[in-house]
């Protein structure tokens, strides 16, 4: 009888990526952290104002249970919400139960979500980087994926950043540069914000001719897919070079100790 062989998750590049990434404790908000480039933020596990790096640890795993077992949102927010208030946090007074509060089922859904959405939208990428593939399907369109409330102008955002119509739908090259421009995160897959709801549609070669969809030969030539090193550990602004990075980013108020990125008080 023969062993068993375990099969390779179908995320098993976005599992990779996540486990790869080192962790990123600060005190920085959201705004504060899109200043560093995306060199370093693609390689960083972090969320706005976290410091805890044991916690910041915790959560990469959970979030990497999402990806990789397929573990549902709910039970991957209870387990969050069990490890952030095993770390001893408690919210600010006055920011109980909003974004700011890091147990607030919002935020955590924000953190779960954004990160395995990340990872996923990674792992998508990286299977495009295929001669063959971006021959049968050179060119994507952004769509809606979930519906929103209140959504954003995509259109508006996609004409503001370079983008061109086609016959009123937002189709470009699979590698050209407008995926980055629209991405808050400056990444050429989803998701592009947060909360976005939006997603993409492959659009094969024929279908692209019969809209005719312009995109160039630079847009259909594979990128490097880079190797990571599994199950990265350690707080990323330890590296000397990383941390030179990161201050050149962030400007004179801001500081590296411990392994934590911080803002000076006095700056605030």
């Amino acid at each position: 009888m023969g062993i068993p062989i375990k099969m390779a998750s179908k995320w098993s590049t976005a599992v990779k990526k996540l486990r790869s990434q080192r962790v990123l404790p600060s005190n920085l908000s959201s705004a504060e952290l899109s200043r560093i480039r995306v060199s370093i933020r693609r390689k960083a596990f972090f969320s706005a104002r976290v410091e805890n790096a044991k916690l910041l640890e915790r959560m990469k795993r959970i979030v990497t249970g999402v990806v990789d077992r397929g573990e549902p949102g709910a039970n991957a927010i209870g387990k969050l919400r069990a490890a952030v208030e095993a770390s001893g946090y408690r919210a600010v007074p006055g920011e109980e139960g909003t974004i700011k509060d890091l147990t607030s089922s919002h935020r955590l859904k924000l953190i779960a979500e954004t990160n395995a959405g990340m990872a996923r939208g990674y792992g998508e990428w990286a299977k495009k980087q295929d001669v063959d593939k971006l021959r049968r399907y050179p060119v994507q369109q952004l769509v809606r994926k979930l519906p929103r409330v209140e959504p954003r102008d995509w259109p508006a955002r996609w004409r503001t950043m370079g983008g061109t119509m086609a016959q009123g739908d937002m189709i470009a090259g699979v590698n050209n540069p407008i995926w980055a421009r629209i991405s808050r995160f400056g990444l050429p897959y989803p998701p592009f914000d947060f909360n976005s709801g939006m997603g993409l549609r492959m659009i094969g070669a024929k279908e692209a001719e019969k809209r005719k969809v312009r995109f160039s030969s630079l847009d259909m030539s594979p990128r490097r897919v880079p190797n990571f090193d599994d199950d990265a550990e350690g707080e990323l602004p330890r590296d000397e070079s990383i941390r030179e990075a990161l201050l050149k980013d962030l400007g004179p108020d801001f500081y590296v100790r411990g392994g934590k990125v911080k803002r000076y008080a006095s700056a605030n």
